[in-house]
């Protein structure tokens, strides 16, 4: 699995709108947005936001980052 897809469906399955990861995380919605649909590869430091928005470990998202 990519990681667009583990992200989004992180997101689906704890019912968290792009707005509520946007005030969890701290980055924007149009950028994670970006993500879940392949169009950007998010950095390292955005991987981590990411995971405490989602309230996930690093590590769950960074095996999907490295495939």
């Amino acid at each position: 699995m990519k990681i667009e897809f583990y992200i989004k469906e992180v997101r689906e399955r704890n019912k968290i709108t792009l707005k509520q990861l946007e005030k969890k995380s701290g980055v924007s919605k149009t950028e994670i947005n970006d993500i879940e649909n392949g169009y950007k590869i998010p950095s390292i430091f955005t991987l981590e936001l990411i995971a405490m928005g989602l309230q996930v470990t690093i590590d769950k998202l960074y095996k999907f980052y490295k495939n």
